[in-house]
């Protein structure tokens, strides 16, 4: 044996340098009978038997002791938890909502925006004003297509939006 080449093994193809084919004729890669076979193995002189393989088992139902491979153990059964309840934490039920009564004089915003509609508004803002007054701002589109922002203030917004509305129908009207 050379160092630094493989072992040669019996029935082994030759080595061929790099760059050339291998040459591929069929060769008998397994050792004769009569060739000495590599230490500390024999050729059996019988046929080896498979071990035999147990017949399955029938189940079994019922059968508290029968734990399957990889079961884990019963857990322990545990108490259930109970919520305590919002007042023994301290929490106080919720005083419901006051009702609003709505007034006879309250605003009807459907009409409003019927009259929006008819007078060519393009779009609306409300908004509440730092000392509690209201303001109405909408811009109108008129008959020859120019575009006015109106605004309306008022005490309550009712009152913001009458009043931006009648500025819109007497600008629409060229007053």
């Amino acid at each position: 044996m050379v160092m630094g080449q493989p072992p040669a093994w019996p029935g082994a193809y030759p080595r061929q340098p790099l760059g050339m084919a291998p040459a591929y004729a069929p060769q008998n890669s397994y050792p004769a009978a009569s060739q000495p076979l590599s230490p500390g193995w024999s050729r059996p002189s019988a046929p080896v038997a498979a071990a035999p393989v147990p017949a399955p088992q029938p189940a079994r139902s019922g059968s508290a002791g029968f734990v399957a491979r990889g079961a884990m153990p019963e857990a322990p059964a545990t108490a259930s938890f109970k919520l305590p309840a919002p007042e023994a934490l301290g929490i106080h039920p919720a005083t419901p909502a006051p009702t609003v009564l709505v007034s006879a004089d309250a605003f009807d915003w459907t009409a409003a925006r019927q009259q929006m509609t008819s007078l060519g508004v393009k779009s609306f803002q409300f908004d509440t004003l730092p000392d509690g007054s209201h303001r109405f701002v909408c811009n109108v589109i008129g008959n020859d297509g120019r575009q006015q922002q109106i605004e309306g203030t008022g005490a309550a917004e009712g009152d913001a939006v009458r009043l931006a509305l009648q500025r819109a129908a007497l600008w629409r009207q060229g007053r």
